[in-house]
Formats: C-alpha cells, structure tokens, sequence
C-alpha cells in the first residue's frame, strides 16, 4: 500500500510538470498510470475519473494529429485510445457492471480491427468472451473464444490458446455438455505441462474433478483435487490451496463423510481469514451452511449464511448475495416455513433483475413455482414452471430446462394427466441424454418409472430402473442400485398379480348363451324345413 501512495505521488508530480510544459500527450499517459494505481488499490471511483480524464485529452490530441494528415500520430493515439478503453472494461468488470465493461470492450476491439493490432484484437475477443460467460451468454461467449483462439494460434501464442481452450472448458461445463468441456480442459491440461506453467496446470487438473464430481466420479475426482492441492502448496499459493481444501470438503460431502467435509472447510476457512480474503470467506461459509443443513444442524446453517450475505452486502457483491438469500430460502422451505422461503426467493428473484441476470431470474423463480406446488396450488405452480422454462432456454441452459420439465411433468403426474407427464418426462430425458448427464439421466428414469407404473406399463417401468441401476453401478453407487433392485421386484410382482387378475376375469366371464330355436323357425341344417319338421323332429 505504501508503494502504491508513493508511485501516486511521483506520478502526481509528474502530471503538475506535463501540465506546465503543455505536453497534452504525456498528460494523457500519467492520467492512465494514476488510474491502473487506483484500479489495483480498488479505489474504483477515483480509477474511473482518471481513465475518463486520460480518454478526453487523448480524444483532443487525435483530432489534432487527423487536422495535421499525421497519420502515424493518429495511428499511436488511436491505440492508446484503445488501451483505456480496454482498462475501463476491467475496472467495470471487477465491479460487476457487466454491460458497461462490454461496451468498453467493444469500442477497444473495435479501434485495434481498424488499426489491424491483431494481438490486442485478440485480448480484446478473450475479454468480451469472459463477459459474455459471466452473463450467461454461452453461445455469444463461444464465438468471442473462438475468435480469441484463432488469434492465439495464428500467433503461436501456446499460452494464450492454452487459456482460452480453459475458459471454453468452463462455458461448456456451464451449458452441462461435460464432454466437450473435459474435451478442452484435457487440451488445456497438455498445454500448461508442455509450457512446465504449474498453476495453470492447477487450473486444469481442478476443473476436470469438478467434471468427474458432477459425474459421479468421485475417486476420479479426489485424485485431480489431491493433485491440485500438492501443486498449490509447492507454490505456496494458499488461495489456491484453500479453494483446492473445498473442493476436497465437497467429495467428503458427497462420500457422507460430513466430518471430513467439515475439518476441509475449516482448515480452507482459516487460510481465507488469514489472508484478508472476505469474499473467499463467505464463499466458504455458504458452504458450511450447506453442510450444517446436510447435518440437520438449522440454526447454525442459518448462522453461517447470514454471515455469508453480510459480507457480499458489504462488498457489494449483488450476485453473491442474491445466491447467499437463495440458500437462505431453501433451507427455510425444508423447514416447511414457506412464507419466509418465499420472501427470500422473492428478493433473490428482485436482485437478479436489477442486475439483467437470467439465469438468476430463471433459478429463483423455479424455486418460487416449487413452493407454489408443494402447497397444491397447481395452476400458480405451472404459470412460475413455464416463466422459467422461457428464461432457460433463452440462455441455453439446457441442464436447468430439463430440470423445469421434469417439474413440470411431476404437476401433471400429481393432477393424474399420464400422458402430459409422460411427455414432458421424455423431452427432458432426451435434453439429459443430449448432453450425456448421467446423475440427471438416472433421476428421470426414476420419475418415468412412475409414470408407466401408473399406466400399468410394466415392463417399460422395470426396462426404465435396470437403465438407472446400470447407471448408478457406473457411478460407484452399489447402495442406491440395490435399493432400485427391490423397486424392480416390486413392479415385477405387480406385474404378475395385474396379469394373474386378468387370467381370472377371464375365467370367471360367463359363456355367451346360445340363442334358442323355436319349433317354427327354419332349421340351423338350411335343409329350408322348419325346425320342427326336420332336425327338432
């Protein structure tokens, strides 16, 4: 920090001289250091006057250079136009304000395409790329990242593409197409052991036993955090270390194993408070609200997610909080108090609007139709469910459209419309199948298991729990799958009594009687004789 305040007043001197001597170009330049120093001492505000300040002489001294036919000036104006442009997309990007960064962005990619500054055009596509991903724009985001790409290939950037290739892994792991994600991740992971770059070899290995974890993969998964985590610590990265502490916390989480859990989250809490990270702190404690939550533990989980939000609100960190209230509410409708569920759900839904997040929009307002449906009010249920199928697939976010459908179905099966639920059933099978979710995929089945049992379709039912079984088993889940098993002898003895009890309907249905012939009708033999006369002789 003392560093900081003595290069602002050297370069406080230095703009008092270019002041004096009217040299409007380098007056421009100080203005741009003075704004990169309050930028990284987050003093956002007085960064923001002096990168507008630079811009504004920066303007003055290119119109002069184009009045002069100096196109060289011009040219070198132009850039640095550019750059300011760029660092004002940072600094609004650090504070969350994501339209204003892209417009900086922008203007900056666009003044580096018409100078033909190739490398800082493909800076520029890799940032819009970000802001395009941080706003849940996953399909604007992949083409600004295979812009960035193309770049970074055709200058040989192995670093640059490396990076890239890892942020397209994260876009992908967003839009639940864990394939391609791992696709790009394991590329990534080449790269950084190539380039000996340990860190970003960290990145990689992290983000893979995330895609394993989501998978069910769990031993896959501990083995890529453990690997992370040694890595971390050789580098005595201890943000990194602990970020590793709660990935590990999570598998422990998902083995049952809630003490290991807690003793990660811990050990991850104390490096956060140590190194003054209170964002890393509340992310934590979100998570040790979970865990307390997962313990049945209400009051402390309460307490850890108050604490969370209290810190994000403090920071202004809108979209943190917004998640943080969205805990808060779920955890008070597990308690079945739904009023307040519903109170935090709804002021989770007002800061996802105020900040143009759809996929907030989408997720709280999901959450508002479950309440709606647990309380039997159907019709209020389907109109919330059919809002935030709109939102989801207006972002591409197909994991959360199948959830809604699976939601949606769900009201149908209750209100006894079969063939609805079976319908939206399968469309959110299929999205699940698309996109290989095989946890999604075994949880559906499940549901369309129910569905054929009702229709007494019994052999699809059971063909539908062997296919989650077989799953599971994948999965490392044995326990789960010998649970299913018992399901399936279930159906398959209902499947027997339906059949038995049809056999004896059978059985037990009168013959049909024959019509009696009376002594004057004509005789059965067609001899044309009456009965009488000839075979009732």
């Amino acid at each position: 920090h003392r560093n900081f305040e003595k290069a602002l007043e050297r370069h406080g001197q230095a703009l008092y001289l270019y002041e004096n001597v009217s040299n409007r170009l380098q007056l421009a330049r100080e203005y741009t250091y003075i704004g990169n120093i309050y930028f990284a001492m987050k003093r956002f505000s007085e960064a923001d006057k002096s990168f507008q300040k630079a811009l504004e002489i920066l303007e003055e001294v290119r119109s002069q250079a184009e009045a002069k036919k100096d196109d060289q000036e011009e040219s070198l104006i132009t850039r640095e136009i550019g750059d300011v442009q760029s660092s004002l997309g940072h600094l609004y990007f650090t504070q969350g304000q994501l339209d204003t960064a892209l417009r900086h962005h922008q203007k900056a990619l666009e003044l580096f395409k018409k100078l033909g500054q190739e490398t800082r055009s493909t800076h520029q596509w890799a940032y819009v790329g970000h802001i395009q991903y941080a706003r849940q724009e996953f399909s604007k985001a992949i083409k600004a990242y295979e812009h960035a790409l193309s770049g970074y290939e055709k200058e040989n950037d192995r670093l640059g593409k490396a990076l890239i290739l890892g942020s397209l892994g994260h876009v992908y792991y967003a839009m639940r197409n864990v394939e391609k994600s791992a696709k790009f991740h394991e590329e990534s992971l080449e790269i950084h052991k190539e380039l000996k770059n340990l860190a970003g070899e960290a990145n990689q290995l992290s983000s893979l036993g995330r895609i394993f974890q989501d998978q069910g993969k769990l031993k896959e998964a501990k083995e890529r955090f453990e690997n992370a985590l040694k890595i971390r610590r050789e580098l005595q990265d201890r943000m990194g270390e602990s970020a590793q502490l709660i990935s590990l916390a999570e598998i422990s989480f998902m083995e049952d194993d809630l003490d290991g859990a807690q003793q990660n989250y811990q050990a991850a809490l104390t490096i956060a408070r140590e190194l003054g990270n209170s964002y890393n702190e509340a992310k934590i404690l979100v998570e040790m609200g979970n865990l307390m939550f997962a313990k049945q533990m209400f009051e402390e989980a309460e307490k850890s997610f108050v604490q969370a939000r209290d810190i994000y609100k403090r920071g202004n960190y809108r979209e943190k909080e917004a998640t943080v209230v969205g805990h808060m509410g779920m955890l008070k409708r597990y308690q079945k108090k739904d009023e307040e569920a519903l109170k935090h759900f709804e002021e989770g839904l007002a800061i996802s609007k105020e900040l143009n997040r759809t996929h907030g929009m989408a997720n709280f307002i999901a959450n508002i139709g479950i309440i709606y449906y647990e309380r039997k009010d159907f019709k209020k249920a389907l109109d919330y469910y059919d809002e935030a199928l709109k939102l989801y697939r207006k972002i591409d976010d197909f994991e959360g459209t199948a959830n809604i459908l699976s939601n949606i179905a769900t009201v149908h099966y209750y209100q006894g419309n079969m063939d609805l639920a079976s319908k939206n059933y399968e469309e959110a099978l299929t999205i699940l199948r698309n996109i290989r979710h095989a946890p999604g995929i075994a949880s559906l089945l499940r549901n369309v298991s129910y569905v054929y049992v009702n229709q007494e379709k019994y052999d699809l039912a059971v063909k539908s729990l062997h296919e989650t079984i077989n799953i599971l088993q994948r999965m490392g889940l044995p326990e789960e799958a010998k649970a299913l098993k018992k399901e399936v002898d279930r159906i398959e003895k209902l499947a027997e009594e339906s059949l038995e009890r049809m056999r004896k309907e059978m059985l037990l249905k009168p013959a049909k009687k024959r019509k009696k012939i009376g002594r004057n009708d004509p005789c059965p033999c067609r001899s044309g004789k009456k009965y009488k006369k000839c075979c009732g002789a």
